[in-house]
């Protein structure tokens, strides 16, 4: 995966740019699937107590999946997100780590860090 330029809610490459609902803070872009990863800034939407912040569009900017969050996690969203491996990590609120199928937004793997 490649790092796509963020710009506020915009994130683009090789002439592709999505628009998203909040501020990024992260996005990729995944040649093979044709998708953009996106990690929305957690604080952008205090409305929801599960804010599923870290989702994929397409390059014709439609959602494809919105990330699972961790079960019984109470309120939660995703602070953070990594590429190792073409494998995608987050790390959210309530201090799980978490795998992400980057094929369809589920948990993989779930750890608690605390």
């Amino acid at each position: 995966m490649i790092i796509a330029a963020v710009g506020g809610t915009t994130v683009s490459i090789d002439g592709f740019t999505i628009t998203c609902g909040h501020k990024v803070t992260k996005a990729w872009w995944d040649q093979p699937s044709g998708m953009f990863i996106v990690l929305m800034d957690c604080y952008e939407n205090l409305e929801e107590k599960r804010f599923r912040n870290l989702v994929a569009y397409d390059a014709t900017n439609h959602l494809v999946w919105k990330a699972e969050l961790p079960r019984g996690s109470g309120a939660d969203c995703y602070v953070d997100a990594e590429i190792f491996d073409n494998k995608l990590f987050a790390s959210s609120f309530s201090a799980y780590r978490c795998l992400i199928d980057v094929a369809t937004g589920k948990v993989v793997e779930c750890d608690l860090t605390k």
